[in-house]
């Protein structure tokens, strides 16, 4: 059973090529999320969760959805991680959260997708951000192969911990916060943006969305809006969005 949480659709599109190989059946931890439950589930297989990193670590939102799940059969289990660059330390809290459910890490590894966080850095423009999907796809291939067959990965990745075990708390202390994300005057009201939310965070007045207290900056709203009308301050004028890229592959 293969476990994702996307906000731009980067993890999405490795767990159902993973999928394609390994035979399994895929789950959006966003649904999970939105629907406000955990869930007891059942695998033989091993279980695989991809997730993407957030200031150096797997977002707060996914381990504690992670944390509620009833988890029977198979006590193995996969984590793969989607980064620009590198995965920094996220496999020594990944490794804590398997002690705490009792599961054994089989494997632990990442591919690096395209930028996604919109609200900080720069962007790959649309056609760049399909050839870095194109150039993931053999690490992606290989790695849901040794799934499939269930081999331990046999390699251990290394990344460094500043940013994994300083910079995180600081990071969601003092960014992750809805304030700042706003509509211009592109915006049609289609509720697209309240829809996609993972949180439940956005709710329509007069067809104007408004965002709650509860964010994670998956950034599923702003570069999922068909009419690129939401902003975030003025971090995000003049960039490129990129939502589903899977889609025009």
């Amino acid at each position: 059973m293969i476990f994702y949480f996307s906000g731009t659709g980067n993890s999405r599109y490795v767990a159902e090529k993973t999928a394609e190989t390994v035979q399994d059946e895929v789950v959006s931890m966003n649904a999970l999320l939105k629907e406000g439950k955990a869930g007891t589930f059942i695998s033989e297989k091993p279980y695989v969760f991809v997730l993407p990193v957030y200031a150096g670590r797997m977002p707060r939102v996914a381990e504690h959805c992670i944390e509620k799940m009833q988890l029977e059969g198979s006590s193995a289990v996969y984590f793969i991680m989607t980064c620009f660059e590198t995965p920094y330390a996220s496999e020594k809290y990944i490794r804590r959260l398997c002690g705490r459910k009792h599961l054994e890490l089989s494997g632990f590894d990442y591919v690096c997708m395209p930028q996604s966080y919109i609200a900080m850095y720069d962007v790959p423009d649309h056609d760049q951000a399909v050839q870095i999907y194109r150039k993931a796809l053999p690490k992606i291939t290989e790695m849901a192969e040794k799934i499939r067959r269930q081999e331990k990965f046999d390699h251990q990745v290394n990344g460094g911990g500043m940013m994994s075990d300083v910079i995180n708390p600081v990071f969601y202390q003092m960014a992750v916060s809805a304030k700042g994300f706003h509509t211009t005057d592109r915006c049609t009201g289609c509720g697209l943006c309240a829809e996609r939310c993972p949180l439940n965070n956005i709710r329509l007045q007069d067809k104007v969305p408004q965002w709650g207290n509860s964010c994670t900056h998956c950034m599923a709203c702003i570069d999922g809006c068909p009419a690129q009308a939401i902003e975030y301050k003025k971090a995000t004028a003049g960039k490129s969005r990129n939502y589903n890229i899977a889609a025009d592959l």
